[in-house]
């Protein structure tokens, strides 16, 4: 795949403007969900609102529990699961763990899963980011 451009998304907090890399994702569950996600460089593994396990059909009781800390927050309890995360723009879907916990965004896609799948080059200054799909070559031994 060739490097693919997306333009920033312009968000208003508190009566401020602000532009980030948000882009839309299409979560596969027992059910589909098309959603917003912010990719965060600083996010370690993909992280999901809670609100949205019922939506796509994951049944909270049957994942795993963990504990997330973030930045400002003491640890809150989350729930871990694989899923699938379809990228509309870029043809692509792969399989990320996630987890879903109580976040005050829909999605984070974190270090894990999408930078591994994904270069990604910001350009701020421009209010937009290219995103380029790592192929991975198939290991012959």
């Amino acid at each position: 795949m060739a490097w693919k451009e997306f333009e920033y998304s312009c968000i208003s907090a508190d009566s401020t403007l602000s532009y980030r890399p948000y882009i839309r994702t299409i979560l596969h569950g027992k059910e589909a969900l098309q959603l917003l996600a912010l990719i965060d460089s600083g996010c370690e593994t993909t992280m999901i609102n809670i609100e949205v396990a019922a939506l796509i059909g994951i049944e909270l009781t049957k994942c795993k529990r963990v504990l997330v800390a973030g930045v400002g927050k003491g640890s809150q309890k989350g729930y871990q699961t694989e899923i699938d995360i379809e990228i509309p723009g870029c043809n692509s879907t792969f399989a990320s763990s996630v987890i879903f916990a109580d976040i005050p965004t829909e999605m984070l896609l974190g270090q894990e899963s999408f930078f591994k799948n994904f270069q990604i080059l910001f350009e701020g200054n421009e209010n937009k980011f290219k995103l380029n799909k790592i192929t991975r070559l198939k290991n012959a031994n």
